[in-house]
């Protein structure tokens, strides 16, 4: 039993708020883990391997200066096995060869002398890969077991029969926990490495604030389907509010399902809004028709609705403003836009002014400018950026509605995809 070196610094609470929900499916996970074959052989080739030891009687070798060449494998994939249906790194028809330096001791002499020994490894399981998280960061949990079934060892090549049946005792007896702990120390660099190019907080508004997608109060979570669900606050530092308390449904769908689903709570979009309204973005002066008399517009509240009224997502965002007229009349006027989501290539989400909704009670004699206005502001500040994994790109994007949420649903191709060699 192996532990990665990374301590976890919270325990899951049942009841706790979040923004953003992402499922990855096991298509994704499947994906990623086949990515890490190439990193893997690379790391495990040529590496260095301790001291290995065996004594019989007044006879003893330690074998040292050992290398790892030639490694090969079939198959490199994650699958469920395991009494709970947990994701295992398995590894089939491993294939390595050791070599270095022998020295063999026999009473007070000693021999020196080189080594060669091939092994193979029907397969090498690694897991369970139990997702976690630390420091706000996706990771997994810190207790990793290897299995090997059944581990084939040819006869040394050296010199000398005796010494051949002492290397190979040596070999037996060491070689599962050493390459175990190399399978292990490859899967924990792979990961942080992935990790420490993981963006997780974006800067807004040129700098000024920033959106955080830490995970700090509820650990990730296996559905009944098998996608691992990341809970994530997405709060921006000001203004603060409490995160939304929402499950939203998986898609398991296998004719819209895709690598990841990212579930975006309306007050999500909120937080981006307020955040807008407190910097004084949506402020201007507007010139009230046919008067032409100047009326001052100050955004003093925002809110959100997502309507799941049919196939298309329906958000409605509410403008609380107070408004401002040459005789010092003041107004505070509750207007409504629709709006509609949309997304680019760069994996960020936009919203796009659609309409006002209609009010024969506020003053609409400067509407237009107003709606120009904003639109215009939206436009150049609501870029709300998604987490997604690095190296790659996005595709086959789908739009799904619901109520208070709404889900993006996309594949990830790969700049860097490595294939089994």
């Amino acid at each position: 039993m192996l532990k990665l070196l990374l301590p976890l610094l919270i325990y899951p609470l049942l009841l706790v708020g979040q923004n953003l929900i992402i499922d990855v499916s096991q298509n994704a996970i499947q994906k990623y883990v086949s990515s890490m074959s190439s990193q893997f052989k690379n790391e495990i080739q040529n590496s260095k391997l301790p001291p290995m030891e065996a004594s019989r009687f007044i006879c003893g070798v330690v074998l040292k200066d050992t290398t790892v060449s030639n490694i090969k494998f079939s198959n490199f994939s994650a699958e469920l096995a395991g009494k709970f249906k947990d994701y295992y790194l398995n590894i089939t028809d491993l294939s390595i060869t050791i070599s270095g330096n022998y020295i063999r001791n026999f009473l007070f002499f000693k021999f020196h002398d080189s080594f060669s020994v091939k092994l193979k490894f029907k397969k090498a399981a690694l897991g369970a890969l139990v997702p976690s998280f630390a420091n706000g960061l996706p990771f997994l949990h810190g207790v990793i077991n290897c299995d090997f079934s059944p581990v084939i060892i040819d006869d040394p090549v050296t010199d000398g029969w005796f010494v051949t049946s002492l290397i190979y005792d040596a070999v037996e007896e060491n070689i599962r926990d050493i390459v175990c702990l190399k399978l292990v120390e490859s899967l924990d660099k792979k990961i942080r490495s992935d990790i420490y190019e993981l963006q997780v907080d974006f800067p807004l508004f040129s700098n000024s604030s920033e959106m955080s997608y830490r995970m700090f109060k509820k650990a990730p979570y296996m559905t009944p389907s098998k996608q691992i669900q990341y809970f994530i606050e997405g709060e921006i530092e000001l203004p603060v509010s409490e995160p939304a308390v929402f499950i939203p449904e998986e898609v398991i769908d296998e004719n819209i399902q895709r690598h990841v689903a990212y579930h975006i709570h309306e007050k999500l979009l909120a937080e981006m809004l307020d955040a807008i309204c407190e910097k004084g973005l949506f402020d201007s002066n507007f010139t009230s028709l046919p008067s032409m008399k100047s009326v001052s517009y100050l955004c003093l509240s925002t809110s959100v609705k997502i309507q799941s009224l049919s196939s298309t997502i329906t958000i409605i965002i509410h403008i609380t403003s107070l408004e401002t007229y040459p005789d010092k009349q003041e107004k505070t006027q509750l207007r409504s836009f629709m709006v509609t989501p949309l997304h680019n290539s760069e994996h960020e989400l936009f919203i796009r002014l659609k309409s006002q909704i209609a009010n024969r009670w506020l003053d609409n004699t400067f509407t237009e400018q107003l709606f120009n206005h904003l639109s215009q502001v939206l436009s150049d500040n609501f870029r709300l950026p998604l987490p997604f994994i690095h190296n790659s790109s996005i595709s086959d994007v789908i739009f799904l509605s619901n109520v208070d949420y709404f889900t993006i649903l996309s594949n990830f191709d790969f700049h860097h995809n490595d294939t089994q060699l």
